[in-house]
C-alpha cells in the first residue's frame, strides 16, 4: 500500500470507515519512517491503534479526534518522542492513556487528557505524570475515566 512512497511526510485517513483499516496501517506503515503528520479523524472503526505507530519516531502530529471507537492507545507510544501534537477529543472509547504519555516531553498539544488521581499504577498515565510534559499549551481539559465528566478545564501557559 505504501511501498512506493517511502518519503511521504503528510497521511490524512480521516472519515475512512474501511473495517480491515488498522490491518492495512500494521503491514504497511513501517515504510513510512519519515512520516511526520498522521490524521485518523473520524475514523470511527479503529478500536486500536497498530503497536508499529510507534515506530514512527519522526512523526510530528496524530489525529484521533472522533475515532470513538478506539479503545486504546499503544503502551509503546512513549517512544514518539518527537510527538507535538495528539488529538483525542471525542474518542469516547478510551478510559485511560498509557504511562509512556509522561514521556512525551515535545508535546505541546494534548486535548482531552485522561488521567487517574491518586494513583501510581506503572502502566497507566496519572495525574502527576503530568509534572515532566512542560512545553504543554493552550487549553487543559482533565477528564475522568469511563466519563464525559470534566474535572478541570483551563488554560496553559508559560511560566
Amino acid at each position: 500500500m505504501f511501498k512506493k512512497v517511502r518519503l511521504l511526510k503528510v497521511l490524512d485517513l480521516g472519515w475512512n470507515d474501511s473495517s480491515d483499516l488498522c490491518h492495512k496501517m500494521q503491514r504497511n506503515i513501517c515504510n513510512l519512517q519519515y512520516l511526520r503528520h498522521l490524521n485518523l479523524f473520524h475514523c470511527q472503526t479503529i478500536q486500536e491503534l497498530p503497536s508499529i505507530i510507534c515506530k514512527l519516531h519522526d512523526l510530528l502530529s496524530l489525529d484521533l479526534h472522533g475515532c470513538s471507537s478506539l479503545k486504546r492507545l499503544p503502551d509503546g507510544i512513549g517512544d514518539l518522542i518527537n510527538l507535538r501534537f495528539l488529538r483525542t477529543t471525542d474518542c469516547f472509547g478510551l478510559s485511560s492513556y498509557p504511562k509512556g504519555i509522561g514521556r512525551l516531553t515535545s508535546l505541546r498539544t494534548l486535548t482531552d487528557i485522561i488521567v487517574r488521581a491518586g494513583c501510581d499504577s506503572p502502566t497507566v498515565f496519572c495525574l502527576g505524570d503530568l509534572e515532566n510534559l512542560n512545553n504543554l499549551c493552550g487549553n487543559l481539559r482533565l477528564t475522568k475515566p469511563n466519563s464525559r465528566t470534566r474535572l478541570v478545564s483551563g488554560r496553559l501557559r508559560s511560566i
